[in-house]
């Protein structure tokens, strides 16, 4: 029998990352590895690190002086760090962390086995090793709640915004092909996965490798067909590319949410030309309303930086009337952060800090007011709920989501744990809101496909 190791996982940043660390413990796994819930406790550390803004490069760097002082205790054996911020800072790690055992790059997956086992059987940190190898899809250990998880369709984007890294970390917008995508999806549907949330840098993009970039609504049709799947849901979605096929497809297929995260970063048109955003704030705006006719219920997530080099007081004006007259559902906001080797950090009239977080602070309140105002006209009404978890806050309670709140990004339903139990779908009445979240108690337990009896 081979030994087990016990292995202490971190996965920095965005549901991407969470992906790519899923696939490595599909690949230990196997190896005779298992996962320790207590670093104290591990003979090896693995750290999948972020780099997309400063915040998350700090994150990265204190994460790492977390655990490299385990193994100053003399408990874990191994360090390992892989990632974006290990393939975009590899000097400035090395430098700072002479005590890490090996830094991995992107798509390394098929080098974590061989690096672990290199290391762990030996006694102290030993000579590191740079690996480079290209991995092929395989098994992945969902760290999601085993009835919901990611599906990633492309990785890479081959867009120009002045102010990105990702296609110097990720390289250039490669789908992957359809078949693939469904055998995957069949796969998680087989070990019960009843949610799918759909990612890439920009899954409307999809199939733009592969001569044909509008294929979005064919996959959305195909993973509709498969049973046990009950919710498809579509994250990262470009302006530009959000198709009338795409919106018809979302309002026929009774599996396909109606939800849309849209990052679209500014509403200023000074802004906008300097981003390098294809897009001018009218065609945003008629986008909205095109989006809204299609699918009436949807609910919208959307994001914007605020603070960009050159943002005027009226540019800024600008994107909180934007957004007061948009009524977005869901909205994440950023400081802008200059990143290094983009054309945005070499611009001139860099927004002081002070004002920076001064309008952060006044856009934050305005679509924190839209937000919780939107939650609370729901109260009253029926809809389906998928249930998480226990609820850390409120104990009587268990966790879950309707269809128009995201994993972990959005808020939260709150019904009786004496009512629900993870991983259940149930039709709820909503009974209270509380900021972003919502309070509900159960009608009727959906079993298998069964139809919608209700919708918020």
């Amino acid at each position: 029998m081979k030994k087990q190791h016990r292995l202490y996982i971190v996965s920095l940043g965005c549901p991407k990352n969470l992906v790519d660390t899923e696939t490595m413990l599909g690949r230990l796994l196997p190896e005779g590895y298992r996962i320790a819930s207590d670093p104290g406790r591990a003979d090896a550390i693995l750290i999948n690190t972020c780099s997309f803004i400063e915040p998350a490069r700090q994150e990265t760097l204190d994460t790492i002086e977390e655990c490299l002082r385990f193994k100053q205790q003399g408990g874990v054996r191994a360090v390992v760090v892989t990632g974006c911020m290990a393939t975009s800072h590899r000097p400035l790690l090395e430098e700072r962390f002479p005590e890490v055992d090996a830094f991995l790059d992107l798509n390394s997956e098929a080098a974590v086995a061989e690096t672990l086992s290199r290391l762990l059987p030996r006694k102290g940190a030993g000579k590191r090793r740079v690996a480079r190898t290209r991995s092929t899809p395989g098994a992945r250990l969902l760290l999601t709640p085993p009835h919901t998880a990611y599906l990633r369709i492309a990785d890479g984007c081959s867009r120009a915004c002045s102010f990105c890294t990702i296609p110097q970390i990720r390289g250039s917008y490669r789908s992957r092909l359809m078949e693939e995508v469904i055998a995957e999806a069949e796969a998680l549907a087989a070990a019960g996965v009843k949610e799918l949330n759909l990612i890439a840098q920009d899954s409307t993009s999809y199939g733009l490798n592969l001569g044909n970039r509008g294929l979005l609504p064919e996959l959305l049709g195909q993973l509709a067909a498969l049973g046990g799947i009950r919710w498809i849901r579509i994250l990262y979605a470009y302006p530009t590319e959000v198709s009338t096929e795409l919106l018809e497809v979302m309002a026929r297929q009774e599996k396909v949410v109606p939800y849309l995260d849209l990052p679209l970063q500014h509403a200023s048109p000074a802004v906008l030309k300097a981003m390098r955003r294809p897009h001018r704030p009218e065609h945003l705006e008629g986008l909205i309303e095109r989006v809204r006719a299609a699918v009436p219920d949807i609910s919208l997530r959307t994001a914007f930086i605020v603070g960009f080099p050159g943002e005027s007081e009226e540019d800024f004006q600008r994107l909180l009337d934007f957004c007061a007259a948009m009524q977005f559902d869901h909205v994440g906001l950023f400081i802008y952060s200059p990143e290094e080797d983009t054309d945005a950090a070499r611009l001139p009239a860099p927004v002081p800090i002070e004002v920076q977080h001064e309008r952060y602070a006044r856009l934050s309140e305005t679509v924190q007011s839209i937000s919780e105002r939107k939650v609370a006209a729901r109260v009253g009404s029926t809809t389906e709920v998928i249930m998480d978890a226990p609820s850390d806050v409120f104990p009587d309670f268990q966790r879950g989501r309707h269809r128009g709140q995201a994993p972990d990004i959005d808020g939260v339903v709150y019904v009786p744990r004496a009512m629900s139990s993870p991983g259940q779908m149930l039709l709820c009445r909503l009974t209270a809101s509380q900021g972003y979240d919502l309070f509900a108690e159960k009608v009727a337990v959906l079993q298998g496909e069964q139809a919608r009896l209700g919708s918020a």
